[in-house]
């Protein structure tokens, strides 16, 4: 009888100990990232914290006369208009460091200027960040 306690106590035990780790929240990281066409968005932070947002053109992809319009979050701005590249790592970089809203959608589009005149969409990724 002492013994079937002893074990009923121990398995009990792990029971209660498994049911409390599988509860633990382990905060997400807000690192998320995104191509489409040739536009990269890429966000970084810890948990809802963003410490910046940025923009570049996709690997391999050519240089390209181009500015980005970012918008998201409380954001809406175009970065400044140049030779973007990937291969020289010529990007754009916001720094933002604060807190944001769990499902906080942010999203940039790549323009580029082309010879004629006139602009063309290189691509629209976003990303939303949740924990």
């Amino acid at each position: 009888m002492f013994f079937k306690n002893a074990v009923r106590r121990v398995v009990v035990s792990a029971a209660v100990v498994a049911a409390a780790m599988s509860t633990l929240v382990v905060p997400a990281q807000a690192k998320e990232s995104g191509c489409n066409d040739i536009t990269c968005i890429v966000v970084m932070g810890e948990g809802l914290y963003v410490d910046y947002i940025r923009v570049s053109l996709e690997m391999f992809s050519f240089d390209r006369d181009a500015h980005f319009h970012i918008w998201g979050g409380g954001i809406d701005m175009n970065t400044p208009r140049k030779i973007y590249s990937w291969n020289r790592h010529v990007h754009y970089t916001l720094d933002l460091s604060k807190n944001v809203a769990n499902g906080t959608k942010y999203c940039a589009e790549g323009w580029e200027h082309l010879e004629k005149g006139g602009l063309k969409s290189i691509g629209l990724p976003c990303v939303t960040i949740k924990v």
